[in-house]
This record gives C-alpha cells, sequence and structure tokens, in this order.
C-alpha cells in the first residue's frame, strides 16, 4: 500500500514584474515573520528586495516569491523565481 506524506503549505505570493513588486515582497516577508514571531526582519526584506528587483528588471513574467522556515535548522528560505531564461538552474534563494 503507497504511503501518502502531506507537505505543509508553503507561502506563496505571485507579482506582476512592475516597480510595485520590491515593495509588496517586502511587506509579505515582514507579514509572515511577523506570524512566526520573528522580530528582526531586515535582513530577510534586503534580500527578497535584491532577488524581486534583479526578477523585476532581468527576468521576464510573473515574479513568484515563496517564504518558509527550513524544517531542519529553523532557519527561513527566501526563494524568487520569474519566468526568464537566466543563467541559474535553480531559483534564486537566500537562507537567513
Amino acid at each position: 500500500m503507497p504511503t501518502t506524506v502531506s507537505a505543509p503549505e508553503v507561502p506563496t505570493l505571485a507579482l506582476d514584474p512592475t516597480d510595485q513588486a520590491p515593495r509588496l515582497a517586502r511587506a509579505f516577508l515582514a507579514e509572515r515573520f511577523r506570524e512566526w514571531g520573528v522580530a528582526d526582519d531586515y535582513v530577510g526584506r534586503l534580500v527578497v528586495c535584491e532577488l524581486v528587483t534583479n526578477a523585476y528588471l532581468h527576468g521576464e513574467g510573473p515574479i513568484v516569491v515563496h517564504v518558509f522556515k527550513n524544517e531542519h535548522d529553523g532557519g527561513v528560505v527566501i526563494e524568487v523565481w520569474d519566468a526568464g531564461e537566466g543563467v541559474a538552474d535553480r531559483p534564486g534563494t537566500a537562507g537567513t
């Protein structure tokens, strides 16, 4: 009999590639940190802003942001995708 594993929901934000995207991503990250009781969100806001700005300026199509806790070490993982054919073979990620 196959085993069913349920994955936790990953907070996701889909953004239009506009100059408002970095601001919206910072607010999204700040809200996740508040939900988790993380008081210092400065580095996280800086990282998500840089990744989203790069996607807006150099990528294509919608920008997708994931912010979640790493279950192994409790750190926060920030992932940003766009539809462009960039040189990276995985999403822009950063652990805080």
